[in-house]
């Protein structure tokens, strides 16, 4: 027998589950842009109902603020962003030069003189703007270091004339016409797309953009570059990666498995036999994109330390479809370039990340609705100090705030680097040397990417906490070139097989979930290179101290003994050391006669006072070995001028200097 309040029951209910379901729908199709969305991810719920937010506070209120990672297999010590042992190397940095003032600028198509009469007077000496005569020549690559300039097809141009360019790289001239001497000699970029003809594909492909900036730690990102770190987590709402650990020294062996997925000795061994063989038989992560009818780019606002040509073969054909080297090389030759260190601040008239910035706008606005995978590197302006990437936070944020709603909702954006500074004052500090080794990484997916693949974002956003490398990144930019592994059924199954698998593979995509017990030695991280530890301070005398210096600069003088134009070297002094104990989860060293200590030591060799720092693995029944390299943690500038070996120069004093 029902009675009346039965009946009111059933009306709540009723009414309850309609307003569920209304709710649900609107849910489903409101577009994403109308949601409150939280800082890490740009949806609040999927189709799949999980909601983003609820998932978000719970990690954080998880999150043990003492670690950056704390979990089995690894214990990632946190460290402020601020502080009073950090505010003393932190100041306001001045550019120690200025660029000179360009008369020539271009947009996407069009190249004009960009100065008035009287700052031509000024800056030029030009009394009568009709004396101007300019022309540009379209150049084309030879080889990574040569161009060739087709002077048949060199057309002039004057004050107050714009010019359509269809070349992608031109030099401009411009003479004074009654003296007929140069007065200005400059370079400019385009990017001229091919027009097609194919049928436009209707599978989903999202772009790929990988910015880069050298040498950035992920506290220093937030320290130097804050207005760019709040863009990219406030507007942007990308997801920012704490535990993420570079794997070897320099950039050259951190970028290698980030494009390829080879550690830097297995890549000689599957294309780069010999020291100037090119790197054209590598399979680079560009080509799994192209193979997709994707247009690929390499760009690097640095030419003579270039990644694959620094000491290295560089490529006979041209790696990607745009390729910015080859006009790079001819800037920095320009008398008006001003290198400070090792790198260009002015590329010719212009100050080299605003011509970086431009070269990616221009990219963007010209490759139009053609699917892409871009990687663009920038060293100009981080590689030699703690503080200049301070000059790089206005342009880099206005750049970012800039980007146009169709490349934010198309576009899987990786904001990267390769390790943190390697030297200077602030490395030499504990929290310097832990910051060395855990380079910047933000993630921003497409808008529509969470509802596309709901347990892949959620994996991504879970691992922002795990222990994560350069190998990973890999794997994550082949998923993307293949979007049907990382359906909700493709993660399902292959997280599952994860698990099964044994030994861990070093690299896992990271929209897959990283288990728990993953640890530096299971991702292929050496001991010396790991931050996954506690460290206690040793003093320089301890005889384990001095056992560990006494085999590092034996070693060292192993590999300068090779060169009779280097200087045997010797033990001047040991600035600082450190012991980190043993992991119980190494398979193989249970045993007490196999426990081990991690000794790290920065030391000072004489002639020529090198700094280093290495970690030694001392064993409880004796023996002792070098782990990882041997960081050179102070400039060499010219006293390895004698050799041409990329690594040696970390370590020769030439005798020239005797």
């Amino acid at each position: 027998m029902l009675y009346p309040e039965h009946g009111m029951k059933i009306s709540l209910l009723k009414l309850l589950i309609s307003l569920t379901i209304i709710i649900g729908t609107i849910l489903y199709t409101v577009d994403i842009s109308m949601i409150n969305l939280p800082n890490y991810i740009g949806l609040k719920f999927t189709r799949n109902n999980w909601n983003w937010e609820i998932e978000r506070k719970q990690q954080e209120h998880e999150w043990d603020s003492s670690y950056f990672v704390n979990t089995i297999g690894c214990k990632m010590p946190s460290f402020p962003v601020y502080g009073d042992h950090i505010d003393k190397f932190q100041h306001k940095f001045k550019s120690p030069v200025e660029c000179s003032i360009p008369m020539t600028r271009s947009n996407n198509n069009f190249l004009w003189i960009s100065l008035n009469e009287t700052e031509l007077d000024i800056y030029y000496d030009v009394k009568d703007v009709n004396d101007i005569k300019c022309s540009y020549t379209p150049m084309y690559r030879q080889t990574d270091d040569t161009s060739f300039l087709d002077k048949t097809k060199t057309r002039g141009f004057g004050f107050g004339e714009t010019v359509r360019i269809n070349y992608e790289f031109v030099r401009v001239i411009c003479k004074n016409s009654v003296t007929d001497a140069i007065i200005y000699k400059d370079h400019h970029f385009f990017v001229p797309v091919p027009s097609t003809n194919a049928a436009k594909d209707s599978k989903y492909k999202p772009n790929v953009m990988v910015l880069g900036i050298d040498s950035m730690s992920r506290l220093n990102f937030h320290r130097q570059m804050n207005k760019s770190v709040s863009v990219m987590l406030n507007d942007l709402r990308a997801i920012e990666f704490f535990g993420y650990n570079k794997l070897e020294d320099n950039t050259y062996p951190n970028l290698v498995p980030v494009l390829t997925g080879l550690d830097k000795d297995e890549i000689i061994d599957a294309c780069v036999p010999y020291d100037n063989t090119t790197f054209d038989r590598c399979h680079f992560i560009w080509d799994k994109f192209k193979t997709q009818n994707y247009s690929t780019l390499f760009a690097e606002d640095t030419g003579w330390l270039g990644l694959f040509n620094y000491f290295r073969g560089g490529f006979s054909r041209q790696p990607t479809d745009f390729y910015l080297r080859p006009i790079v090389m001819e800037m920095e030759r320009s008398k008006e370039s001003k290198r400070v260190v090792n790198t260009y601040y002015c590329l010719g008239y212009r100050n080299s990340f605003d011509l970086f910035v431009e070269y990616i706008t221009k990219f963007i606005q010209s490759i139009g609705s053609k699917a892409y995978f871009s990687f663009f590197w920038s060293s100009s302006y981080s590689h030699d100090d703690l503080l200049s990437p301070q000059l790089i936070d206005d342009s880099f944020s206005e750049f970012l705030s800039s980007l146009p709603a169709q490349t934010i909702d198309n576009t899987f954006l990786f904001i990267m680097s390769d390790h943190g500074l390697r030297f200077g004052s602030f490395r030499n500090t504990y929290q310097g040397m832990m910051e060395e080794r855990q380079p910047a990484l933000f993630i921003v997916p497409p808008k529509s990417f969470p509802l596309r693949f709901p347990n892949a974002v959620k994996n991504l956003l879970k691992n922002r906490r795990q222990l994560t490398t350069h190998f990973d990144l890999y794997e994550t930019l082949r998923d993307l070139s293949n979007l049907d592994v990382i359906t909700n059924e493709s993660i399902q199954k292959r997280s599952h097989e994860l698990l099964e698998t044994d030994p861990m593979p070093r690299g896992i995509s990271l929209f897959l979930p990283i288990p728990a017990s993953r640890s530096c030695s299971l991702a292929e991280i050496s001991p010396h290179w790991c931050t996954c530890h506690e460290v206690q301070e040793l003093s320089t005398t301890d005889s384990r101290v001095l056992k560990s210096a006494r085999l590092i600069v034996q070693h060292l003088n192993k590999i300068v003994k090779r060169f009779p134009q280097c200087q045997p070297l010797s033990l001047n002094s040991i600035s600082n050391a450190n012991v980190f104990s043993s992991s119980s989860d190494i398979k193989g060293f249970e045993k007490d006669e196999n426990k081990f200590e991690d000794i790290s030591v920065r030391l000072q060799t004489k002639p020529g006072f090198a700094e280093f720092e290495a970690t030694v693995r001392v064993f409880n029944h004796g023996s002792a070995n070098i782990t990882g390299t041997i960081s050179r943690v102070n400039l060499y500038g010219k006293q390895s001028q004698c050799v041409d070996d990329y690594e040696v120069k970390l370590y020769c004093y030439c005798n020239s200097f005797m």
